[in-house]
């Protein structure tokens, strides 16, 4: 993406800054839910097969934002399993285990695979 700027005396410059900034703000917003739907899709699929329940509370969030400076997404499982407890707190069972179910480090595997996925989708973006 590349913005054209044309500017008549310092109240252009200032007015073509502001719109400048509106594009990009947008344009990182866009990034980040293609970056954090190709994350989901790798956290889905890195999860065990026997879980179904989890791989199916994996969602995104929406862009989240802090002030100007800082925009996130994040991805995680989320709501209720079916046994009454959070899907994050399974997620965190399936992930480390436990002294009788060994550690399937799932969550490394999916963060690991998915980087790349998602900068490329960031990217897309960027250049599309």
């Amino acid at each position: 993406m590349r913005t054209k700027i044309r500017i008549s005396g310092i109240d252009g410059l200032a007015e073509a800054m502001m719109s400048a900034g509106e594009e990009m703000s947008a344009k990182v917003d866009e990034m980040l839910e293609a970056g954090g739907a190709a994350l989901e899709k790798a956290w889905q699929g890195a999860v065990p097969v026997a879980t179904g329940t989890l791989k199916a509370s994996i969602k995104k969030s929406s862009v989240f934002r802090r002030g100007n400076d800082y925009a996130y997404v994040i991805v995680k499982p989320q709501g209720m399993h079916h046994k009454n407890q959070r899907n994050g707190a399974v997620a965190f069972i399936v992930n480390y285990g436990t002294r009788k179910m060994k550690a399937t480090h799932w969550v490394d595997t999916a963060n690991a695979q998915g980087e790349s996925d998602a900068y490329a989708e960031m990217e897309r973006v960027w250049n599309g």
